[in-house]
């Protein structure tokens, strides 16, 4: 996931409008292990996973673990759209 991703999965996840209901992000579990292998997965499965990762329900975001999200996935997400 380069820059130009990872801006498109930030919009995508900071709009409201968008439905990610089904979406499905069990492909990322354990992607901050050192022996996961990459993945390749659409710009709505990183949106969703960053917000179960980072968004705090009713209160914003964490950055720490947005950018946590980010350096994971210049490595081992690679996106199909």
């Amino acid at each position: 996931m380069n820059a130009s991703d990872f801006k498109r999965v930030w919009a995508v996840a900071t709009d409201d409008n968008i439905d990610l209901c089904g979406e499905n992000i069990n492909v990322f579990l354990g992607c901050g292990w050192p022996k996961f292998k990459p993945v390749c997965v659409t710009i709505k499965q990183v949106a969703k996973f960053l917000m179960w990762q980072a968004k705090y329900i009713g209160s914003g975001w964490d950055m720490e673990l947005v950018n946590e999200v980010r350096d994971i996935g210049r490595k081992k997400f690679t996106i199909l759209d």
